[in-house]
């Protein structure tokens, strides 16, 4: 979509490095900050980082992936959801 609207490559990875960046001081900074929460606290904010995460995916990249990489999407979606459940739970 950024490249659809002209974007250069640059921008768009500069973009995207950026996110990843705020995203890896965010997770640093909330575990310094929260590290001796309780658990139920820890888990409400885990389940609307979540959903946040799942509502992004549904609004901007599911519809994209689906369009260009036809029916396999859903299927390597509901993999990776599942492999990431697997991992979270060992």
């Amino acid at each position: 979509m950024l490249r659809a609207n002209g974007n250069s490559a640059r921008f768009i990875l500069g973009v995207w490095s950026g996110a990843a960046v705020l995203i890896a001081a965010s997770v640093l900074l909330g575990r310094l900050l929260l590290g001796g929460a309780p658990g139920g606290a820890i888990a409400i904010l885990l389940g609307f980082a979540g959903g946040a995460v799942l509502a992004a995916l549904a609004s901007f990249v599911l519809p994209e992936a689906f369009e260009h990489g036809g029916p396999y999407v859903a299927f390597s979606t509901v993999a990776g959801f599942f492999l990431s459940f697997v991992l979270s739970e060992g």
